[in-house]
């Protein structure tokens, strides 16, 4: 006689709930995807509280008391939020697409975020001098009553600091980011006036700025042969400052930020431009929050915006070994430490073999032979950063392969106008082998296959793919490999094998199939259609893995593509993928 055991019941219950709910495909609305988070721009009011960020605070927060109280947690990384259904973060407060959506000319790459910006227009008037960091500079104004941040390289490593700003800000603005217009000038003493009403602080205390201390701040940086400087201007951002934006969590004061900031896309995926750069210094005092106005009634949103770059391409500490750490390990790694001390110090360390490169210290120990994108670190742990998957940096490598190492890049090196031609030479070769090293690393795990568009074919319609392991250079068009297969499904869970068309590659870097035909779909009963393509360095490659594409085809060769996804395996379609 069978017995009725609840809890035995209860269990199967859930675990059919479970296999029920796993086997249900992930099927995308008929819809365009959404481009725009329209919410991030809404005006509200009052204006959010100024936030002030402490150094050493957050300093020890991110780099001991994390890690401490994070030691026995198992954290296990989600997928981001702030993603369309073509796995693209869409614009937002925090983020504009541009590379992720199109190629930009070289041009618009060099121009960057100056591509409105008027000619700087000196005499330069100071009104005050920068009350902090590692280089001198001033708060000026032109003739024009544009406020700039001027700043001056260091004379260990001339043209460094100021090149890092130019160059580095444009390859973020390029990536989607908000940054301010940096560029280089040439000034003299002659290039100034005095603010009547400027200040300086001397030992806590205001004190009016004279031409004797401005001119011995000025001597600070160190001049050229014939009595120049070179100087960076950065221009103010439009605005009203309210201080930096942190890398988790969410303000309270501002209704509009609705997702966790370390579990943003766009936030993950800067770890990739950092690695790329050098960028170790991405702590939250280096970003910026502004609110822009919107109307009369005092209400605004707020935009978020990236400054600083002048520790990018190899900045020298004062202290050697810790110049050596930073990337590999960051000013201070826990766990880093712990092993040493445990080892006593045998445990090979990738800085162990840092080398100063053939220009000396001007680019420090920055380089391509010791960087391994997988490995590099900020200087202290950033929150995003650490949260990011596989996914979120795929995606940035996708916009880092649109940056072209033989003409954007020494564009952009040439923007920053540094004497030292040989310096110059080099920064553009590291910056090659580097984007080398990322685009090898993160477009062979999963697809590169993007911007899909859709054609007539000689056979019937076709969706057309833009390749970027072919567009980066990592495998000739020619020589590239490909496989397809779709379905069609039907219901919640039932896939239907179908036979794709015919595959043709269009030189230099697309790739077409032939949809799979659906002879029931309708206007009113439209089929959805599922296709898979993927490109194989090489014909043994078992690594590379589709990229899927989610069709709603209405008959007759009327289709649209309403979603795409990239799969970590080579199974069939699940909710999961």
């Amino acid at each position: 006689m069978l017995r009725f055991d609840p809890t035995r019941a209860l269990a199967l219950l859930l675990l059919a709930s479970l296999v029920g709910c796993a086997s249900a495909i992930r099927r995308f609305p008929d819809k365009d995807p959404d481009w725009v988070d329209e919410g991030d721009f809404r005006p509200f009011s009052p204006q959010p509280e100024e936030y002030y960020s402490g150094l050493l605070w957050d300093g020890a927060d991110q780099m001991a008391f994390r890690p401490l109280s994070q030691a026995f947690r198992a954290d296990i990384a989600e997928e981001a939020l702030g993603v369309n259904a073509f796995d693209e973060a869409p614009a937002s407060a925090w983020y504009t697409p541009r590379l992720s959506v199109r190629d930009l000319t070289t041009d618009e790459i060099v121009r960057g975020p100056c591509y409105d910006a008027p000619p700087l227009q000196p005499p330069f008037i100071v009104v005050d001098v920068k009350p902090n960091g590692a280089t001198p500079g001033f708060f000026v104004e032109d003739t024009g009553g544009r406020k700039y941040l001027m700043k001056f390289d260091r004379d260990r490593q001339p043209e460094r600091s100021s090149t890092g700003d130019v160059v580095s800000s444009r390859i973020y603005w390029a990536t989607g980011f908000s940054t301010p217009c940096n560029r280089v000038v040439n000034v003299t003493l002659e290039s100034f006036q005095l603010d009547p009403e400027g200040t300086v602080e001397i030992d806590g205390e205001d004190v009016p700025l004279t031409w004797e201390l401005f001119a011995g701040s000025l001597e600070a940086a160190g001049s050229r042969a014939d009595g120049s400087y070179r100087a960076l201007t950065s221009l103010f951002l439009p605005g009203r400052p309210i201080g930096p934006f942190r890398y988790e969590g969410r303000r309270q004061d501002d209704p509009n930020d609705a997702i966790p900031h370390q579990e943003r896309r766009d936030l993950r995926g800067t770890r990739v431009i950092a690695a790329w750069t050098h960028h170790f210094d991405t702590r939250e005092q280096n970003s910026l929050n502004m609110w822009i106005s919107v109307g009369d009634e005092g209400h605004g949103y707020v935009r978020h915006n990236y400054v600083d770059f002048g520790d990018t391409f190899g900045s020298l500490w004062a202290r050697d070994g810790i110049s050596r750490r930073l990337g590999p390990s960051g000013y201070f790694n826990l766990y880093h430490v712990a092993g040493d001390f445990v080892t006593l110090g045998l445990m090979p360390r990738a800085y162990y073999r840092s080398q100063l490169g053939p220009a000396g210290p001007v680019w420090g120990y920055f380089d391509i032979e010791t960087f391994e994108p997988d490995d590099w670190k900020a200087g202290y742990p950033n929150p995003a950063h650490l949260r990011a998957t596989e996914r979120d940096k795929a995606w940035m490598a996708r916009q880092v392969a649109l940056i072209d190492p033989d003409t954007d890049v020494p564009a952009l090196v040439a923007s920053a106008q540094m004497d030292d031609g040989f310096a110059a030479q080099e920064l553009v070769r590291i910056l090659q082998g580097r984007r080398t090293k990322i685009l090898e690393r993160y477009l062979t795990r999963l697809s590169p296959l993007t911007w899909p568009t859709l054609r007539d074919g000689p056979e019937g319609p076709e969706v057309c793919l833009k390749d970027l392991a072919v567009t980066a250079g990592l495998i000739a068009g020619e020589d590239r490999p490909y496989w397809s297969r779709a379905w069609e499904l039907r219901g919640a869970r039932r896939l239907r094998t179908l036979p794709t068309g015919r595959m043709t590659r269009v030189l230099p870097d697309r790739v077409c199939v032939g949809l799979p035909e659906a002879p029931e779909a309708t206007t009113d009963d439209p089929a959805y259609l599922i296709v898979d393509v993927a490109g194989l360095f090489g014909p043994e490659d078992r690594r590379a893995r589709p990229l899927r594409i989610h069709l709603i085809s209405r008959g007759g060769g009327r289709a649209r593509v309403v979603g795409l996804e990239r799969p970590y395996d080579l199974d069939a379609p699940d909710r999961w993928d």
